[in-house]
């Protein structure tokens, strides 16, 4: 398996969502099978991986309301934040 995509799991052992290094924009991004409308780009795997762990219901891959239990989720990576730091954004600078 590529270290540019994480399958995220359920207890059951279930595909719930992916996280995956998309070449063409250079950004990571979660794909949901049941929040398939989340359109969102992250600069590295770490931050893709915070967001669903702070937004997602890791059972059934949904985005989970603040009192909802996330629950476990298994990680199908190779070597989980091998490509991490990967986006560039612009510094502010300060004269």
């Amino acid at each position: 398996m590529s270290a540019n995509k994480i399958i995220l799991r359920n207890r059951r052992g279930a595909e719930v969502a992916a996280i995956f290094f998309d070449e063409e924009s250079h950004r990571w991004r979660i794909v949901s099978k049941a929040e398939p409308k989340f359109k969102r780009d992250f600069c590295t795997q770490k931050e893709a991986l915070d967001v669903w762990h702070a937004n997602f219901h890791t059972g059934t891959g949904k985005l989970a309301s603040g009192d909802e239990l996330r629950t476990e989720v298994t990680f199908d990576v190779a070597s989980l934040g091998a490509l991490t730091s990967l986006c560039v954004e612009p510094r502010e600078t300060f004269a």
